[in-house]
Protein backbone atom coordinates (compact mmCIF):
# COMPACT_ATOMS: atom_id res chain seq x y z
CA UNK A 1 0.00 0.00 0.00
CA UNK A 2 1.29 3.46 -0.82
CA UNK A 3 1.63 5.73 2.20
CA UNK A 4 1.82 9.44 3.02
CA UNK A 5 1.70 11.31 6.28
CA UNK A 6 -1.40 13.40 6.77
CA UNK A 7 -3.13 15.25 9.57
CA UNK A 8 -5.00 13.64 12.43
CA UNK A 9 -7.94 11.32 12.08
CA UNK A 10 -10.78 13.76 12.62
CA UNK A 11 -9.87 15.90 9.63
CA UNK A 12 -9.15 12.80 7.58
CA UNK A 13 -12.70 11.60 8.26
CA UNK A 14 -14.29 14.38 6.21
CA UNK A 15 -12.01 13.61 3.26
CA UNK A 16 -12.57 9.86 3.46
CA UNK A 17 -16.30 10.27 3.64
CA UNK A 18 -16.32 12.25 0.42
CA UNK A 19 -14.35 9.46 -1.23
CA UNK A 20 -11.04 11.26 -1.76
CA UNK A 21 -8.00 9.03 -1.97
CA UNK A 22 -4.46 10.41 -2.02
CA UNK A 23 -1.67 8.17 -3.31
CA UNK A 24 -3.61 5.11 -2.18
CA UNK A 25 -3.78 6.06 1.49
CA UNK A 26 -6.51 4.49 3.60
CA UNK A 27 -7.65 7.24 5.96
CA UNK A 28 -10.42 7.22 8.47
CA UNK A 29 -10.83 7.10 12.20
CA UNK A 30 -14.60 7.10 12.53
CA UNK A 31 -16.56 4.20 13.83
CA UNK A 32 -18.83 1.66 12.21
CA UNK A 33 -22.53 1.39 12.03
CA UNK A 34 -23.68 -1.30 14.43
CA UNK A 35 -25.78 -4.14 13.13
CA UNK A 36 -29.39 -4.08 14.29
CA UNK A 37 -29.81 -4.82 17.95
CA UNK A 38 -31.13 -8.27 18.74
CA UNK A 39 -34.87 -8.52 19.22
CA UNK A 40 -36.81 -10.20 21.97
CA UNK A 41 -36.61 -13.99 21.57
CA UNK A 42 -40.29 -14.46 22.42
CA UNK A 43 -41.36 -11.86 19.84
CA UNK A 44 -38.92 -13.20 17.25
CA UNK A 45 -40.40 -16.67 17.57
CA UNK A 46 -44.01 -15.49 17.50
CA UNK A 47 -44.73 -16.51 21.10
CA UNK A 48 -45.99 -13.03 22.03
CA UNK A 49 -47.17 -10.09 19.98
CA UNK A 50 -44.92 -7.05 19.80
CA UNK A 51 -46.21 -3.83 21.34
CA UNK A 52 -46.13 -1.39 18.42
CA UNK A 53 -48.34 1.31 19.93
CA UNK A 54 -45.78 4.12 19.69
CA UNK A 55 -44.70 3.19 16.17
CA UNK A 56 -48.33 3.02 15.10
CA UNK A 57 -49.02 6.41 16.65
CA UNK A 58 -46.12 7.94 14.70
CA UNK A 59 -47.33 6.25 11.52
CA UNK A 60 -50.78 7.72 12.02
CA UNK A 61 -49.29 11.18 12.54
CA UNK A 62 -47.06 10.90 9.48
CA UNK A 63 -49.95 9.67 7.35
CA UNK A 64 -51.86 12.83 8.26
CA UNK A 65 -48.96 15.17 7.37
CA UNK A 66 -50.18 17.30 4.51
CA UNK A 67 -53.75 17.47 5.77
CA UNK A 68 -53.01 20.72 7.59
CA UNK A 69 -51.37 23.19 5.22
CA UNK A 70 -51.00 26.96 5.25
CA UNK A 71 -53.30 29.05 3.07
CA UNK A 72 -51.55 31.97 1.38
CA UNK A 73 -52.98 35.36 2.26
CA UNK A 74 -53.73 38.07 -0.27
CA UNK A 75 -50.93 40.61 0.06
CA UNK A 76 -50.88 43.63 -2.23
CA UNK A 77 -47.32 44.48 -1.10
CA UNK A 78 -46.02 41.13 -2.31
CA UNK A 79 -44.68 40.73 -5.85
CA UNK A 80 -46.66 37.48 -6.13
CA UNK A 81 -49.75 38.98 -4.54
CA UNK A 82 -49.68 36.39 -1.75
CA UNK A 83 -47.72 35.69 1.43
CA UNK A 84 -47.70 33.58 4.57
CA UNK A 85 -46.82 34.75 8.06
CA UNK A 86 -44.81 32.83 10.65
CA UNK A 87 -44.69 34.86 13.83
CA UNK A 88 -43.19 38.23 12.96
CA UNK A 89 -41.81 36.97 9.63
CA UNK A 90 -43.78 37.48 6.41
CA UNK A 91 -42.71 35.57 3.30
CA UNK A 92 -43.90 35.88 -0.29
CA UNK A 93 -45.26 32.66 -1.80
CA UNK A 94 -46.86 31.52 -5.02
CA UNK A 95 -50.64 31.66 -5.32
CA UNK A 96 -50.99 27.88 -5.34
CA UNK A 97 -48.39 27.19 -2.61
CA UNK A 98 -49.55 24.73 0.07
CA UNK A 99 -46.73 24.48 2.62
CA UNK A 100 -47.08 22.43 5.78
CA UNK A 101 -48.30 24.25 8.86
CA UNK A 102 -46.37 23.94 12.12
CA UNK A 103 -47.97 21.52 14.57
CA UNK A 104 -49.41 22.96 17.77
CA UNK A 105 -47.49 22.51 21.02
CA UNK A 106 -49.54 19.55 22.25
CA UNK A 107 -49.24 17.66 18.96
CA UNK A 108 -45.48 18.32 18.88
CA UNK A 109 -45.01 16.92 22.38
CA UNK A 110 -47.06 13.83 21.57
CA UNK A 111 -45.03 13.21 18.42
CA UNK A 112 -41.76 13.63 20.32
CA UNK A 113 -42.89 11.17 23.00
CA UNK A 114 -44.04 8.60 20.44
CA UNK A 115 -40.88 8.89 18.36
CA UNK A 116 -38.60 8.67 21.39
CA UNK A 117 -40.39 5.58 22.69
CA UNK A 118 -40.43 3.90 19.29
CA UNK A 119 -36.73 4.54 18.64
CA UNK A 120 -35.83 3.19 22.08
CA UNK A 121 -37.50 -0.15 21.33
CA UNK A 122 -35.67 -2.36 18.77
CA UNK A 123 -38.92 -4.00 17.68
CA UNK A 124 -40.85 -0.76 17.33
CA UNK A 125 -37.93 0.97 15.66
CA UNK A 126 -37.62 -1.72 13.00
CA UNK A 127 -41.36 -1.60 12.29
CA UNK A 128 -41.40 2.19 12.15
CA UNK A 129 -38.39 2.46 9.84
CA UNK A 130 -39.97 -0.06 7.50
CA UNK A 131 -43.14 2.02 7.33
CA UNK A 132 -41.35 5.34 6.93
CA UNK A 133 -39.25 3.99 4.06
CA UNK A 134 -42.40 3.92 1.91
CA UNK A 135 -43.09 6.63 -0.67
CA UNK A 136 -44.86 9.80 0.38
CA UNK A 137 -48.21 10.48 -1.24
CA UNK A 138 -48.34 12.97 -4.14
CA UNK A 139 -50.11 15.48 -1.86
CA UNK A 140 -47.42 15.09 0.80
CA UNK A 141 -44.66 15.47 -1.80
CA UNK A 142 -46.21 18.69 -3.08
CA UNK A 143 -46.72 20.10 0.42
CA UNK A 144 -43.17 19.16 1.44
CA UNK A 145 -41.69 20.71 -1.72
CA UNK A 146 -43.56 23.97 -1.02
CA UNK A 147 -42.45 23.77 2.62
CA UNK A 148 -38.77 23.51 1.68
CA UNK A 149 -39.12 26.64 -0.44
CA UNK A 150 -40.92 28.43 2.39
CA UNK A 151 -38.40 27.31 5.03
CA UNK A 152 -35.44 28.56 3.00
CA UNK A 153 -37.20 31.88 2.34
CA UNK A 154 -38.22 32.21 6.00
CA UNK A 155 -34.69 31.50 7.21
CA UNK A 156 -33.36 34.14 4.82
CA UNK A 157 -35.83 36.71 6.18
CA UNK A 158 -35.05 35.72 9.77
CA UNK A 159 -31.29 35.94 9.15
CA UNK A 160 -31.70 39.39 7.61
CA UNK A 161 -33.74 40.54 10.62
CA UNK A 162 -31.19 39.40 13.22
CA UNK A 163 -28.08 41.42 14.11
CA UNK A 164 -24.61 39.92 13.59
CA UNK A 165 -23.85 37.09 15.99
CA UNK A 166 -23.74 33.34 16.53
CA UNK A 167 -27.46 32.75 15.96
CA UNK A 168 -27.44 34.71 12.71
CA UNK A 169 -24.36 32.79 11.52
CA UNK A 170 -25.94 29.44 12.41
CA UNK A 171 -29.17 30.20 10.56
CA UNK A 172 -27.36 31.66 7.54
CA UNK A 173 -25.69 28.31 6.84
CA UNK A 174 -28.96 26.39 6.51
CA UNK A 175 -29.99 25.47 2.97
CA UNK A 176 -32.56 22.70 2.64
CA UNK A 177 -33.37 20.67 -0.48
CA UNK A 178 -36.20 18.34 -1.41
CA UNK A 179 -35.72 14.85 -2.82
CA UNK A 180 -37.48 14.33 -6.17
CA UNK A 181 -39.29 11.33 -4.65
CA UNK A 182 -39.68 11.66 -0.91
CA UNK A 183 -40.27 8.85 1.52
CA UNK A 184 -42.65 9.18 4.43
CA UNK A 185 -39.57 9.62 6.63
CA UNK A 186 -38.39 12.52 4.45
CA UNK A 187 -41.77 14.21 4.87
CA UNK A 188 -41.56 13.70 8.63
CA UNK A 189 -38.23 15.55 8.68
CA UNK A 190 -39.73 18.44 6.70
CA UNK A 191 -42.53 18.63 9.28
CA UNK A 192 -40.00 18.63 12.12
CA UNK A 193 -37.97 21.38 10.45
CA UNK A 194 -41.18 23.37 9.94
CA UNK A 195 -41.89 23.00 13.65
CA UNK A 196 -38.32 23.95 14.57
CA UNK A 197 -38.20 27.13 12.48
CA UNK A 198 -41.66 28.19 13.63
CA UNK A 199 -40.75 27.52 17.28
CA UNK A 200 -37.51 29.49 16.96
CA UNK A 201 -39.32 32.54 15.63
CA UNK A 202 -42.19 32.39 18.12
CA UNK A 203 -39.76 31.85 21.01
CA UNK A 204 -37.85 35.00 20.07
CA UNK A 205 -41.10 36.89 19.47
CA UNK A 206 -42.33 35.92 22.93
CA UNK A 207 -39.58 37.88 24.68
CA UNK A 208 -41.39 41.00 25.77
CA UNK A 209 -40.11 44.36 24.62
CA UNK A 210 -37.67 42.92 22.08
CA UNK A 211 -37.67 42.88 18.29
CA UNK A 212 -35.66 40.38 16.24
CA UNK A 213 -33.15 43.13 15.46
CA UNK A 214 -32.37 43.41 19.20
CA UNK A 215 -31.07 39.87 19.61
CA UNK A 216 -27.32 40.16 19.50
CA UNK A 217 -25.33 37.57 21.45
CA UNK A 218 -25.11 39.62 24.64
CA UNK A 219 -28.87 40.18 24.69
CA UNK A 220 -29.70 36.56 23.90
CA UNK A 221 -27.41 35.37 26.68
CA UNK A 222 -29.85 36.90 29.17
CA UNK A 223 -32.60 34.50 28.08
CA UNK A 224 -31.28 31.07 29.05
CA UNK A 225 -34.60 29.21 29.11
CA UNK A 226 -35.54 30.42 25.63
CA UNK A 227 -32.13 29.43 24.28
CA UNK A 228 -32.46 26.00 25.89
CA UNK A 229 -35.86 25.54 24.25
CA UNK A 230 -34.43 26.27 20.78
CA UNK A 231 -31.46 23.93 21.38
CA UNK A 232 -33.71 21.11 22.63
CA UNK A 233 -35.93 21.36 19.54
CA UNK A 234 -32.89 21.27 17.25
CA UNK A 235 -31.40 18.34 19.19
CA UNK A 236 -34.62 16.36 18.72
CA UNK A 237 -34.58 16.99 14.95
CA UNK A 238 -30.93 15.85 14.87
CA UNK A 239 -31.66 12.62 16.75
CA UNK A 240 -34.69 11.82 14.58
CA UNK A 241 -32.75 12.40 11.35
CA UNK A 242 -29.94 10.15 12.58
CA UNK A 243 -32.37 7.38 13.46
CA UNK A 244 -34.09 7.60 10.08
CA UNK A 245 -30.83 7.38 8.13
CA UNK A 246 -29.24 4.66 10.24
CA UNK A 247 -26.48 6.97 11.43
CA UNK A 248 -28.11 6.88 14.85
CA UNK A 249 -27.10 3.23 15.20
CA UNK A 250 -23.39 4.01 15.05
CA UNK A 251 -21.50 3.06 18.19
CA UNK A 252 -18.70 5.52 17.48
CA UNK A 253 -16.96 5.16 20.83
CA UNK A 254 -17.19 1.37 20.91
CA UNK A 255 -15.85 0.76 17.41
CA UNK A 256 -12.98 3.22 16.98
CA UNK A 257 -9.61 1.81 17.99
CA UNK A 258 -8.75 4.75 20.21
CA UNK A 259 -5.91 2.86 21.91
CA UNK A 260 -3.93 2.62 18.65
CA UNK A 261 -4.81 6.15 17.62
CA UNK A 262 -3.79 7.78 20.88
CA UNK A 263 -0.68 5.61 21.10
CA UNK A 264 0.32 6.89 17.66
CA UNK A 265 -0.34 10.45 18.80
CA UNK A 266 1.81 10.04 21.89
CA UNK A 267 4.74 9.08 19.68
CA UNK A 268 4.26 12.01 17.31
CA UNK A 269 1.86 14.74 18.35
CA UNK A 270 2.39 16.63 15.09
CA UNK A 271 0.82 14.16 12.70
CA UNK A 272 -0.19 10.56 12.32
CA UNK A 273 2.32 8.19 10.79
CA UNK A 274 0.21 6.38 8.24
CA UNK A 275 3.03 3.92 7.61
CA UNK A 276 1.48 2.00 10.49
CA UNK A 277 -1.73 0.81 8.86
CA UNK A 278 -2.83 -0.91 12.07
CA UNK A 279 -3.70 2.53 13.45
CA UNK A 280 -6.67 2.93 11.15
CA UNK A 281 -7.19 -0.05 8.85
CA UNK A 282 -9.33 -2.11 11.23
CA UNK A 283 -11.65 0.80 11.88
CA UNK A 284 -11.87 1.54 8.16
CA UNK A 285 -12.86 -2.02 7.32
CA UNK A 286 -15.58 -1.97 9.98
CA UNK A 287 -16.84 1.41 8.87
CA UNK A 288 -16.99 1.20 5.09
CA UNK A 289 -19.69 -1.43 4.43
CA UNK A 290 -22.02 -0.02 7.06
CA UNK A 291 -21.70 3.67 6.30
CA UNK A 292 -22.27 2.74 2.66
CA UNK A 293 -25.45 0.94 3.66
CA UNK A 294 -26.60 3.96 5.68
CA UNK A 295 -26.16 6.12 2.59
CA UNK A 296 -28.62 3.92 0.72
CA UNK A 297 -26.02 2.26 -1.50
CA UNK A 298 -26.80 -1.34 -2.41
CA UNK A 299 -24.31 -4.11 -3.22
CA UNK A 300 -24.89 -7.36 -5.07
CA UNK A 301 -21.84 -9.59 -4.81
CA UNK A 302 -19.09 -7.14 -5.68
CA UNK A 303 -21.18 -4.64 -7.66
CA UNK A 304 -22.31 -1.40 -6.02
CA UNK A 305 -25.37 0.57 -7.12
CA UNK A 306 -26.52 4.02 -6.04
CA UNK A 307 -29.80 5.44 -7.28
CA UNK A 308 -30.71 9.10 -7.59
CA UNK A 309 -33.65 8.64 -5.20
CA UNK A 310 -31.47 7.04 -2.49
CA UNK A 311 -28.82 9.71 -2.80
CA UNK A 312 -31.32 12.57 -2.65
CA UNK A 313 -33.01 11.08 0.40
CA UNK A 314 -29.70 10.74 2.23
CA UNK A 315 -28.67 14.26 1.20
CA UNK A 316 -31.94 15.75 2.46
CA UNK A 317 -31.51 13.86 5.72
CA UNK A 318 -27.94 15.03 6.21
CA UNK A 319 -28.80 18.64 5.37
CA UNK A 320 -31.33 18.44 8.19
CA UNK A 321 -28.64 17.05 10.51
CA UNK A 322 -26.24 19.77 9.38
CA UNK A 323 -28.85 22.47 10.05
CA UNK A 324 -29.73 21.14 13.50
CA UNK A 325 -26.09 20.85 14.56
CA UNK A 326 -25.40 24.41 13.38
CA UNK A 327 -28.32 25.74 15.39
CA UNK A 328 -27.43 23.78 18.53
CA UNK A 329 -23.81 24.85 18.27
CA UNK A 330 -24.73 28.50 17.75
CA UNK A 331 -26.97 28.47 20.81
CA UNK A 332 -24.28 26.77 22.92
CA UNK A 333 -21.79 29.46 21.98
CA UNK A 334 -24.20 32.19 23.08
CA UNK A 335 -24.98 30.35 26.31
CA UNK A 336 -21.27 29.96 27.01
CA UNK A 337 -22.02 26.35 27.83
CA UNK A 338 -19.80 25.22 30.67
CA UNK A 339 -17.37 22.33 30.37
CA UNK A 340 -18.88 18.81 30.54
CA UNK A 341 -22.46 20.12 30.72
CA UNK A 342 -23.77 18.93 27.33
CA UNK A 343 -25.83 15.74 27.47
CA UNK A 344 -24.35 14.18 24.35
CA UNK A 345 -21.33 12.08 23.44
CA UNK A 346 -18.51 14.16 21.95
CA UNK A 347 -17.35 11.56 19.43
CA UNK A 348 -20.88 10.89 18.22
CA UNK A 349 -21.58 14.60 17.75
CA UNK A 350 -18.28 15.12 15.95
CA UNK A 351 -18.97 12.31 13.53
CA UNK A 352 -22.52 13.59 12.95
CA UNK A 353 -21.00 16.94 12.01
CA UNK A 354 -18.29 15.46 9.77
CA UNK A 355 -20.59 13.11 7.89
CA UNK A 356 -23.23 15.76 7.24
CA UNK A 357 -20.67 18.42 6.32
CA UNK A 358 -18.89 16.02 3.99
CA UNK A 359 -21.95 15.03 1.94
CA UNK A 360 -23.28 18.60 1.83
CA UNK A 361 -19.94 19.93 0.57
CA UNK A 362 -19.55 17.09 -1.92
CA UNK A 363 -23.00 17.84 -3.34
CA UNK A 364 -22.16 21.55 -3.55
CA UNK A 365 -19.02 20.66 -5.50
CA UNK A 366 -20.99 18.54 -7.97
CA UNK A 367 -23.43 21.43 -8.45
CA UNK A 368 -20.57 23.51 -9.94
CA UNK A 369 -20.52 21.35 -13.08
CA UNK A 370 -23.53 19.81 -14.84
CA UNK A 371 -21.42 16.82 -15.87
CA UNK A 372 -20.78 15.83 -12.24
CA UNK A 373 -23.51 13.45 -11.07
CA UNK A 374 -22.84 12.78 -7.37
CA UNK A 375 -24.47 9.37 -7.00
CA UNK A 376 -22.79 8.14 -10.18
CA UNK A 377 -19.39 9.37 -8.99
CA UNK A 378 -19.78 7.58 -5.66
CA UNK A 379 -21.01 4.39 -7.36
CA UNK A 380 -18.13 4.36 -9.85
CA UNK A 381 -15.58 5.04 -7.12
CA UNK A 382 -16.80 2.07 -5.08
CA UNK A 383 -16.86 -0.24 -8.09
CA UNK A 384 -13.26 0.79 -8.80
CA UNK A 385 -12.35 0.12 -5.15
CA UNK A 386 -14.42 -2.95 -4.30
CA UNK A 387 -12.36 -3.93 -1.25
CA UNK A 388 -13.02 -0.53 0.30
CA UNK A 389 -16.77 -1.04 -0.03
CA UNK A 390 -16.66 -4.61 1.26
CA UNK A 391 -14.38 -3.79 4.17
CA UNK A 392 -11.67 -6.25 3.14
CA UNK A 393 -8.70 -3.92 2.57
CA UNK A 394 -5.23 -5.08 3.55
CA UNK A 395 -1.93 -3.24 3.83
CA UNK A 396 -1.05 -4.49 0.35
CA UNK A 397 -3.98 -2.72 -1.33
CA UNK A 398 -4.13 0.69 -2.96
CA UNK A 399 -7.15 2.87 -3.61
CA UNK A 400 -7.45 4.01 -7.20
CA UNK A 401 -7.18 7.78 -7.55
CA UNK A 402 -7.27 8.27 -11.31
CA UNK A 403 -10.64 10.01 -11.52
CA UNK A 404 -11.21 13.09 -13.70
CA UNK A 405 -13.20 14.88 -10.98
CA UNK A 406 -10.65 14.41 -8.17
CA UNK A 407 -8.36 17.29 -9.05
CA UNK A 408 -11.32 19.65 -9.41
CA UNK A 409 -12.67 18.53 -6.04
CA UNK A 410 -9.36 19.28 -4.32
CA UNK A 411 -9.41 22.70 -5.95
CA UNK A 412 -12.96 23.19 -4.66
CA UNK A 413 -11.91 22.28 -1.12
CA UNK A 414 -8.97 24.67 -1.37
CA UNK A 415 -11.39 27.36 -2.49
CA UNK A 416 -13.29 27.05 0.78
CA UNK A 417 -10.28 28.69 2.42
CA UNK A 418 -8.04 27.63 5.27
CA UNK A 419 -10.28 29.48 7.74
CA UNK A 420 -13.14 27.13 6.88
CA UNK A 421 -11.12 24.12 8.01
CA UNK A 422 -9.76 25.90 11.07
CA UNK A 423 -13.35 26.77 12.07
CA UNK A 424 -14.38 23.15 11.53
CA UNK A 425 -11.66 21.90 13.86
CA UNK A 426 -12.54 24.54 16.46
CA UNK A 427 -16.18 23.43 16.29
CA UNK A 428 -15.12 19.84 16.97
CA UNK A 429 -13.00 21.05 19.88
CA UNK A 430 -16.01 22.85 21.31
CA UNK A 431 -18.14 19.69 21.07
CA UNK A 432 -15.51 17.82 23.06
CA UNK A 433 -15.15 20.59 25.65
CA UNK A 434 -18.88 20.92 26.29
CA UNK A 435 -19.79 17.22 26.17
CA UNK A 436 -20.41 15.35 29.40
CA UNK A 437 -18.54 12.48 27.67
CA UNK A 438 -15.57 14.41 26.29
CA UNK A 439 -12.07 12.93 26.02
CA UNK A 440 -8.86 14.70 27.00
CA UNK A 441 -6.88 12.76 24.38
CA UNK A 442 -9.31 13.95 21.73
CA UNK A 443 -8.56 17.55 22.62
CA UNK A 444 -4.86 16.74 22.22
CA UNK A 445 -5.52 15.28 18.77
CA UNK A 446 -7.44 18.36 17.67
CA UNK A 447 -4.90 20.75 19.14
CA UNK A 448 -2.17 18.98 17.17
CA UNK A 449 -3.92 19.95 13.94
CA UNK A 450 -3.58 23.63 14.78
CA UNK A 451 -0.07 23.51 16.30
CA UNK A 452 2.08 26.26 14.74
CA UNK A 453 5.17 25.81 16.94
CA UNK A 454 7.21 24.63 13.93
CA UNK A 455 5.68 27.00 11.37
CA UNK A 456 2.48 26.22 9.49
CA UNK A 457 0.16 23.88 11.36
CA UNK A 458 -0.40 20.34 10.01
CA UNK A 459 -3.89 21.50 9.01
CA UNK A 460 -2.52 24.42 7.00
CA UNK A 461 0.14 22.22 5.40
CA UNK A 462 -2.57 19.81 4.28
CA UNK A 463 -4.66 22.70 2.99
CA UNK A 464 -1.79 23.98 0.83
CA UNK A 465 -1.13 20.45 -0.45
CA UNK A 466 -4.56 20.34 -2.07
CA UNK A 467 -3.37 22.38 -5.02
CA UNK A 468 0.28 21.30 -5.21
Amino acid sequence: MKKRQLVSFLLVAIIALTFISCDGNLRSQISDLMDSVSGNVYIDNGMIAANLADAEAVTETVTSIGDDTMTPEVDSSSTTGFSVTIGSIKVEVATDSTPLAAMDETAQEELKDDLSSAFNSPTQKAALLETLSGDASPAQQEAADDSIDLLNATLEELTDALPDGELKDALAGIDLTAASQMSKGDVLLVQLMTNLVSNTITTLDSIEGKALSDFDDDTLANYQSQLSSIAEDAQFVLETANNLSGIGSIDFVGQIDFASIFDSLSKDAKAFDLNDASVYLGTMNKLAPKIIKAMGISVTGTVFSYSQASYESFLENQKTVNSAIALVNGVYKIKEQVENSGEFNAVTRMMNALISEAIVRFDAFCATDDTLVPYTIIQDYLNANVKLGLGTLTTEDSLGDEFPWLSAFKTYLHGLGNTYFVNLVNTLKEFNRVSSEGMVQLSTALDSLLDTSDGDSPLTQWYYSLVE
